[in-house]
């Protein structure tokens, strides 16, 4: 465990699935850290620079980054409780506008490659680097290394040893509208193979 050197009143708190989460008093007030040992080098960094992005719209209030280590990340304290109709009305509104906001990309809008940082989602590696269009960052840095790590992991059969996985543009449904196919070729303990293709719209 680690902790900011100022904080005081450690306390155990749910929530979190790699990282142990703990509600403490710093710097006057209520903060939420978020701590492992075996954190990458710069994750908290590039956690609490997404943050501050998100927050730039100004149409959620999003928690404050109040110090952030390399085995760490303290945030202003949320206090649990459950939304009115209203809010969450606010909340959707909100989360609209900053999707309206946009980005110059999908993929790194450019503070991973400044901090010299990979993306994760929870303990994995991730490839991030920028795509012009949804639908070829979903299928080149989201599904097709997930499917090559669960591959390797035996995950998506038993037999399995490498998966040889493509994404193909099937066509245009409008402007803003296309077909995606994945298609995992998965050799098994009988050299036969297995295709699993999975088709959807973006």
């Amino acid at each position: 465990m680690s902790l900011p050197a100022a904080a005081t009143d450690p306390r155990r708190v749910g929530g979190g699935d790699i990282n142990e989460a703990w509600h403490v008093r710093l710097s006057g007030g209520e903060a939420f850290v978020k701590t492992r040992p075996d954190a990458g080098p710069g994750e908290y960094a590039l956690e609490a620079a997404g943050l501050e992005w998100l927050a730039e719209p100004g149409a959620l209030r999003t928690p404050g980054v109040i110090e952030v280590a390399e085995d760490y990340l303290a945030l202003e304290w949320v206090e649990p409780g459950r939304l009115s109709a209203v809010g969450a009305e606010q909340l959707g509104r909100g989360l609209a506008a900053i999707h309206a906001a946009g980005s110059p990309c999908f993929g790194d809008p450019g503070f991973g490659a400044r901090l010299g940082v990979e993306a994760r989602i929870g303990s994995l590696r991730l490839p991030n680097e920028p795509s012009e269009d949804w639908a070829s960052f979903y299928a080149q840095r989201r599904l097709l290394p997930l499917a090559r790590i669960a591959s390797e992991r035996g995950a998506l059969r038993s037999a399995a040893r490498s998966a040889c996985c493509t994404a193909q543009f099937l066509g245009t449904a409008s402007k803003n509208t296309k077909m995606i196919t994945i298609s995992n070729t998965i050799p098994n303990s009988s050299n036969a193979q297995m295709m699993c293709t999975t088709t959807f719209a973006t």
